[in-house]
């Protein structure tokens, strides 16, 4: 199965984005197994990750609406976002995916959201402190995740806020909701 996946993603994606996706994978399957997450789950939520963020805006939409789904009134007007809900949609339509637990950690991998599963806490921090991702962000989430999952989904929240904020950019409101649902842990 994972072999299929993997040449997918070859189809799919550029060489610095496979390779990313790899290591979302390894990171998440890491994460699984410190936290008790289902270990193949992971892996192929990390890897599966981005299968579409490199697909032009008309396919995604198709993928979307091929997939009964459709964006809300912020998404459509954030095309960085799309890729989250068109791979989910890619993994229903055409990988045939039906584990709500990797869907939903595709669907939120990139903004997060207010009561996300184990599975989805894993991959959206994976995402944020694999090897590739160098900044000192990164590197502060790699060393709190070590410790605490839950500060970790904080961190990456914040973080994710702090860059929108600067670039003057919309926060979808899942990413505050992620936050406000994790910074229990600090206290």
């Amino acid at each position: 199965m994972l072999e299929e996946y993997y040449e997918v993603l070859r189809a799919r994606l550029n060489e610095k984005r496979y390779e990313h996706s790899l290591n979302v994978a390894k990171q998440a399957s890491c994460l699984a197994k410190k936290y008790g997450a289902d270990v193949k789950k992971a892996e192929i939520a990390g890897l599966l990750h981005d299968v579409t963020k490199q697909t032009d805006e008309q396919e995604q939409l198709q993928l979307i609406s091929d997939a009964g789904m459709r964006l809300s009134d912020l998404e459509l007007e954030n095309k960085k976002l799309w890729h989250a809900v068109s791979g989910m949609a890619f993994l229903k339509t055409k990988l045939n995916i039906v584990d709500e637990d990797i869907l939903n950690a595709i669907r939120y991998h990139t903004t997060g959201r207010a009561g996300m599963s184990l599975l989805e806490k894993i991959v959206f921090v994976a995402d944020m402190t694999t090897v590739d991702r160098t900044s000192l962000e990164a590197k502060k989430v790699r060393r709190v995740v070590q410790e605490d999952l839950d500060k970790a989904v904080c961190l990456t929240a914040i973080f994710s806020m702090e860059w929108l904020i600067e670039r003057k950019a919309v926060v979808a409101p899942d990413t505050l909701c992620a936050y406000n649902d994790n910074v229990k842990a600090f206290n």
